[in-house]
């Protein structure tokens, strides 16, 4: 069997920016479960997990070379 090595390691979701933000909000309790309203979506409520978008963009914006970077 051939060696695995891991480079870098990064988790972005609602709980966090970062690997040690989830870890930490896991360990915490925290979910990024939530009941929405988004007619968008559908017309009934419903349990689900959104990336805040102003928060998101700024994170994208402390990257130096952020172009081509997407949702």
């Amino acid at each position: 069997m051939s060696s695995v090595f891991i480079d870098s390691h990064n988790i972005v979701s609602p709980l966090g920016f970062s690997t040690h933000e989830n870890f930490e909000a896991i360990l915490a309790g925290e979910s990024g479960v939530e009941l929405l309203t988004k007619d968008s979506l559908s017309v009934n409520p419903f349990y689900g997990a959104f990336i805040n978008s102003e928060k998101l963009d700024t994170e994208i914006q402390l990257i130096d070379n952020s172009d081509g970077f997407t949702r």
